[in-house]
This record gives structure tokens, C-alpha cells and sequence, in this order.
């Protein structure tokens, strides 16, 4: 007997009622069929951001960018727990080269002035985070930090002022709920430039965490970063 879960059925469901294709191949179904998932799997790729090693299943523009976009700014919430799956297989690789049984997943807070309508990476980090489980992997998700609101909009920044205010982004929350024994793996959907990574690793280095690696769906070439 073929173990299916509730959420996926109801996907399937609104696949066929709202007619929808998949986004690489346009067959009618699913918005990221079998097939394609199945081709995007195996990509991950390991970059360094200040030092830490960070895992992505996709370069971003070898897929996984317009992925992101159609999931973030698009609305398309069906693509959940695709990017679940990819996004535990760059956890699954980052805890492989750790040579760890077990850790402890931090995802990046959600922007309290987001204007999206849903935690975009909580709702992917949940389904990697089932997607682990069945594959027998212990992880478990904290979300010790909150995001504080931005003083003035990115775009109107110049690179180092964008960098001094993400540093400025993140802060310990009420209900830290971290556990010492385990090391934590920074996840987010994207990685650009890697500033974001490295704010949460020094709020989380300063709380006590063990941050050992990060972890993301896809991840921007860019030079590498000083160590």
C-alpha cells in the first residue's frame, strides 16, 4: 500500500481544478512535475560565505532562481514541498561533511513589514524538514532569532550601507529554545552576497549556537568571500 500524505492529495487536487502546468516542461499537473524534480536533484553545490560552508541545491541561475521567484513573489504556494525536497538535499549534504547524526535547523526569521502574506521560507523549511525525516536524518528546527524592521528600503542603499543594516537586521528572540548539544545549520531559500548568513551567524555565535554550516534551495555565483 502506497503511503500518501493528506497535503500532497490536496496538491494533486488543486492541480487538476485549477489547471495547472509544470513550470519547466508545461505537461498539465503538477507546478514542478516528478520528472523535473527529479532532473534538478543531485546539483548541490558547496560555495564558502566568510568562512562558512554553504550548501545550495541549485545554482541560481541554473533553475533556481525562477523557482524562488515563482514560490516568493508569485504566489505559487504548490511549489512548497518541491522546494522542501531541494532544500533537504542541501541539508542532508551539509550534515554528510559535517559527519553529524543529528542537528538543529535555524531558518532565516520572516520580515515583520513582508507584504508577501506567508513565511516563505518557514513554509519550505517544514517540508524539508519532513522530507529529512523520512529519509531517517534527525533534525530538528529552532527559531531563536526574530527581524527587526528595516530603517530605510534596500534599493535606496549602497552596498555598504545594506551591509551595515543587515548586520543591524537580527536580534536574540523571547524564546531562544536552542539546544547546545547540537550544531546549527543556517537555512534560507536564497543566498546572494551571503551578509544575511553572516548576521545570523553572529547573533547566534554570541547566543552560545555551534554554527557549523548554511543551506539553501539555490545560491548566487559570486567572488568568493574573505574567510
Amino acid at each position: 500500500m502506497i503511503n500518501v500524505h493528506p497535503r500532497a492529495l490536496v496538491t494533486d487536487g488543486l492541480d487538476l481544478v485549477l489547471a495547472r502546468a509544470c513550470l519547466r516542461c508545461e505537461v498539465p499537473g503538477r507546478v514542478l512535475c516528478d520528472a523535473c524534480l527529479a532532473r534538478l536533484r543531485g546539483r548541490v553545490r558547496t560555495t564558502s560565505s566568510f568562512g562558512l560552508p554553504v550548501h545550495a541545491a541549485l545554482a541560481y541561475d541554473a533553475g533556481g532562481g525562477d523557482l524562488v521567484i515563482a514560490y516568493k513573489d508569485h504566489g505559487n504556494r504548490a511549489l512548497a514541498p518541491m522546494l522542501g525536497t531541494l532544500l533537504a538535499d542541501a541539508i542532508d549534504a551539509a550534515m554528510r561533511e559535517l559527519s553529524v547524526p543529528a542537528a538543529q535547523l535555524v531558518p532565516v526569521p520572516a520580515r515583520p513589514w513582508s507584504e508577501r502574506g506567508f513565511n516563505a521560507v518557514a513554509g519550505i523549511v517544514r517540508f524539508a524538514q519532513r522530507d529529512l525525516l523520512a529519509r531517517g536524518i534527525v533534525v530538528r528546527t529552532a527559531r531563536p532569532i526574530r527581524a527587526q524592521r528595516r530603517r530605510s528600503p534596500m534599493k535606496s542603499l549602497s552596498g555598504q550601507e545594506r551591509r551595515q543594516q543587515v548586520g543591524q537586521l537580527f536580534r536574540p528572540a523571547r524564546l531562544r529554545r536552542l539546544a547546545a548539544d547540537l550544531p546549527v545549520v543556517i537555512v534560507d531559500d536564497v543566498i546572494t552576497t551571503g551578509t544575511t548568513v553572516e548576521a545570523m551567524r553572529s547573533v547566534l555565535t554570541a547566543m552560545g549556537a555551534d554554527v557549523a554550516a548554511a543551506a539553501a534551495v539555490t545560491s548566487v555565483d559570486r567572488p568568493a568571500q574573505p574567510g
